[in-house]
């Protein structure tokens, strides 16, 4: 009865592959954070531009610094 197992350059192979697949899906999830980050940045400046236009309409003038908020 002959057992049979994997040689070395088979499991080098294998663990090269799932490195590669690896790389890979952390480049793509690396991309998908900065647009999500991206994203609420911007929500952020439009909520910022929308604080300023209220001060505008309640103050009549924009805010000299943020101290004045």
């Amino acid at each position: 009865m002959k057992i049979r197992g994997f040689t070395l350059i088979e499991i080098l192979i294998v663990i090269a592959i799932i490195g590669i697949l690896v790389g890979i899906v952390l480049v793509a999830f690396g991309g998908a954070r900065a647009s999500a980050r991206d994203a609420v940045r911007m929500s952020d400046l439009r909520t910022l531009e929308k604080m300023l236009e209220m001060y505008k309409i309640e103050e009549e003038r924009y805010p000299f610094s943020t101290a004045d908020f």
